[in-house]
């Protein structure tokens, strides 16, 4: 797919308005917002990133970071997702039936093993997903309770905290939201927010201009909630077909 950048709308709209460039930089502050905002419901932009768990079994989360969509370790070519637990805890996060002792990751594959006691000085491992990153199963009569792939979501520490079970330098992907403050001129936008971007620009020049008339100012804030409206239509998934099906699932016969 072609992406444009934030520093061509900006020239653009500077032509558009025949400025100079020393408005570069108020316009890029407008197109940067108006970017941020449409992240969260528009574009959804999914960012992806790599986190490394570290020896508190945390990891940091980006500076951009609003919500995740998803959170996994890699399996082969497939993402394995990890589960939330809001009852986890940092102080002693070790989930009964999991052996406090040994290994219970696989470091080629970052799948996670169980360890259960059979005897005296025993352990035998299981593994709980097979090549694509699918649930096998077979932990034969234990509960729900025993859950090695959990995590938690410290917002006020700015930290994901995993289960124990998951070793300290292991790989985790993590696909979230963005709020696209860390955004700067060269950053990748989709072609179908290019007429939105430029239209809330030309919009906040006459907002922020004492000299303009409401009269101006009305008509250039018309034209940005109509290039929204045409935005959120495009990336809209929606088809023909599928408003039909939605119209003739209410629509049933009945005796006349």
């Amino acid at each position: 797919m072609t992406y444009t950048t934030l520093d061509n709308i900006v020239r653009n709209v500077l032509q558009r308005k025949q400025y100079p460039i020393h408005w570069y930089f108020q316009t890029l502050v407008n197109a940067k917002d108006i970017l941020r905002e449409l992240h969260f419901d528009v574009l959804r932009c999914i960012n992806s990133t790599k986190l490394t768990v570290g020896t508190d079994n945390t990891a940091d989360l980006p500076d951009d970071y609003v919500d995740y969509t998803r959170i996994g370790v890699q399996v082969g070519q497939n993402i394995r997702p990890l589960l939330q637990m809001d009852s986890l805890i940092a102080q002693d996060n070790t989930q009964v039936g999991v052996a406090e002792t040994g290994d219970n990751t696989d470091n080629k594959s970052n799948s996670i093993v169980y360890g259960f006691p059979m005897a005296s000085g025993l352990t035998w491992g299981t593994m709980l997903t097979n090549s694509y990153g699918e649930v096998t199963g077979r932990v034969f009569g234990y509960g729900a309770g025993t859950q090695p792939d959990t995590f938690r979501v410290l917002r006020e520490q700015n930290k994901i905290l995993f289960n124990r079970s998951i070793n300290a330098g292991s790989q985790i992907i993590l696909e979230y939201i963005g709020d696209g403050s860390s955004c700067d001129s060269a950053t990748q936008v989709d072609p179908y927010a290019q007429a939105c971007i430029e239209a809330y620009c030309l919009w906040q020049f006459a907002e922020q201009n004492r000299t303009s008339n409401i009269g101006d100012k009305q008509y250039l804030k018309q034209q940005f909630e109509m290039q929204l409206r045409i935005l959120k239509g495009r990336k809209n998934d929606w088809t023909v077909s599928d408003i039909k099906r939605l119209i003739q699932k209410h629509h049933v016969l009945s005796i006349r």
